[in-house]
């Protein structure tokens, strides 16, 4: 048993590079290694971006002329958002896109149809998807 202890303490005191798949990609690898002298407070600035919702619209809206707007509670002064509005619940089938707004609202012009919106709120190299992340919605066209 003391043996096995004074090896664990040996792989601990030295380092040990470990592999596991990328979380943003599923797939490859990324290296991790526990003597690593990162900044501890740079993974913590994810927190710092606080958790968001979209608000509006509701669905239902009557457009084209349609607004979204999302909460900023929590965000400082200088939080930017990048929106994706898609036809599909992952937003890849990209309608219209806009990076780095300075505000939390936007106007647009859609056709009839089912869409998903999806924010993403950046500060100092730190994101946050909001909550609700894709919002589904559905317009309607005034007859």
């Amino acid at each position: 048993m003391k043996t096995l202890v004074l090896i664990a303490a040996i792989f601990v005191f030295v380092g040990c590079e470990c592999s596991k798949t990328d979380p943003k990609t599923g797939s490859g690898t990324q290296t991790l290694n526990s003597t690593s002298t990162a900044d501890p407070s740079a993974a913590a600035s994810a927190d710092s971006i606080g958790a968001f919702t979209v608000t509006v619209p509701k669905s239902g809206v009557v457009g084209p002329n349609v607004r979204a707007e999302w909460t900023t509670e929590g965000h400082a002064e200088g939080t930017i958002y990048d929106y994706l509005i898609g036809k599909n619940a992952d937003c890849s089938e990209i309608a219209y896109q806009g990076s780095d707004l300075p505000v939390n609202k936007i106007a647009l012009s859609l056709g009839k149809g089912t869409y998903y919106l999806c924010v993403t709120a950046k500060k100092d190299g730190a994101s946050r998807k909001a909550e609700n992340t894709p919002y589904k919605f559905d317009v309607e066209l005034e007859s």
